[in-house]
């Protein structure tokens, strides 16, 4: 009876053939040497199978089944992504890495490296491409990249996060934040009414109240409570979002005009859609954006801002205004006071008139006067 022998460590004779098989990372690497299972071949099927091994874990090979295109790649996290977030998050998700998806197109994602990235990151900045994204924008693609790379690394698509390697814009760059003047409140407001009456009503109710687009576009008539003047805000991105404001005069007006006629269910600010006539009717959903006709009417206006910057304009105002800033932060729906120190822009006069009248408050005490006596004249040593 004749002993099979054994193959070396590492390889195996399929069909004649020397194959490669080893471990990484809890995952399987078989692959073919292309050499005839002898004995004359041991000694270059190891070395194949060394330099396979070294290219692994260097991070560049993978097994054939595990060379993933990005952008079937990205699908694949996406449609995770949108059962996992919110579908308002999953939608800024899906935006952001669409064009992720038209730099990297067929590159296996285990084949991007940092330099990719980086190039990837000057193509978006780049404005002869037609794009010129903003710094914060660009934060944003590659924090979302930086999730699709971890959600990668879960399928073993790639070893690691080449994100990690990049610089991020700061949030200080990232900042993206206009503030209109009063002048320049008036110009847009008055193209606004000519393009859209909606877009009109739900800039007025941000720049008077501060609330986000996203807020606006849901009311509904139960929110308002015209006769105590408040509008309920419903809980948004955090539950410090949910809140009822008092509503500003010309709010009142707005949204006691957008009520008329319409039920306790029924959206202030419905969604208009053209029937087989061409004629506009309401459809049972709210407006979702208003970015044609806003852009129409900065262009109009001569200005370079965004929707959002209508709550800004209110923050940065309520602030310069001395609103005291756990009320403001209440108002913005913000869920930490950080987050509204961004729209507190003090200079040295308003910090001295702060001063100033916190000391004229009170009067001060004896032992105060006594206190500023002897720092008037200090009295001398005597050994």
């Amino acid at each position: 009876m004749t002993r099979k022998s054994k193959s070396p460590k590492g390889l195996k004779n399929r069909s004649g053939v020397w194959y490669t098989r080893f471990w990484h990372n809890g995952r399987e690497y078989p692959e073919s040497t292309g050499l005839a299972a002898t004995k004359q071949n041991v000694k270059s099927a190891l070395a194949f199978l060394a330099e396979r091994k070294q290219a692994v874990r260097a991070g560049k090979l993978l097994s054939a089944a595990t060379k993933k295109p990005f952008h079937s790649a990205a699908e694949v996290f996406l449609k995770w992504n949108d059962g996992e977030k919110k579908s308002s998050t999953a939608k800024r998700t899906r935006g952001s890495l669409a064009s992720a998806k038209e730099f990297f197109r067929d590159l296996p994602v285990n084949e991007i490296s940092a330099g990719h990235i980086e190039d990837y990151k000057q193509w978006r900045r780049d404005k002869e491409t037609g794009l010129g994204v903003e710094e914060c924008t660009l934060r944003n693609d590659i924090l979302n990249l930086s999730l699709f790379f971890q959600y990668a690394k879960k399928h073993s698509w790639c070893e690691g996060n080449p994100t990690k390697e990049v610089a991020k814009p700061s949030n200080k760059d990232a900042e993206r934040m206009y503030i209109l003047s009063e002048e320049e409140e008036r110009r847009y407001f008055a193209a606004a009414l000519k393009r859209s009456q909606d877009l009109y009503d739900v800039a007025r109710i941000m720049i008077l109240q501060g609330p986000r687009p996203e807020h606006v576009f849901p009311i509904k008539v139960k929110h308002c409570d015209l006769i105590n003047g408040t509008l309920f805000i419903p809980r948004g991105k955090s539950k410090a979002s949910e809140r009822i404001l008092l509503m500003h005069y010309e709010t009142r007006i707005i949204l006691e005009r957008r009520c008329q006629g319409r039920g306790p269910e029924d959206w202030c600010f419905p969604a208009k859609v053209k029937n087989i006539d061409g004629i506009k009717s309401e459809e049972k959903r709210h407006i979702v954006k208003l970015t044609n006709a806003h852009e129409s009417a900065a262009n109009e206006a001569g200005i370079t801002c965004v929707l959002y910057d209508m709550r800004h304009t209110f923050a940065t105002r309520a602030a310069a205004d001395g609103m005291p800033i756990p009320a403001l932060s209440a108002i913005l729906g913000h869920a930490h006071i950080s987050s509204t120190m961004k729209y507190v822009h003090m200079k040295e006069k308003e910090m001295a008139r702060a001063m100033r009248e916190m000391w004229e408050k009170t009067e001060p005490k004896a032992a105060e006067k006594e206190m500023s006596e002897s720092a008037r004249t200090p009295k001398q040593i005597v050994n």
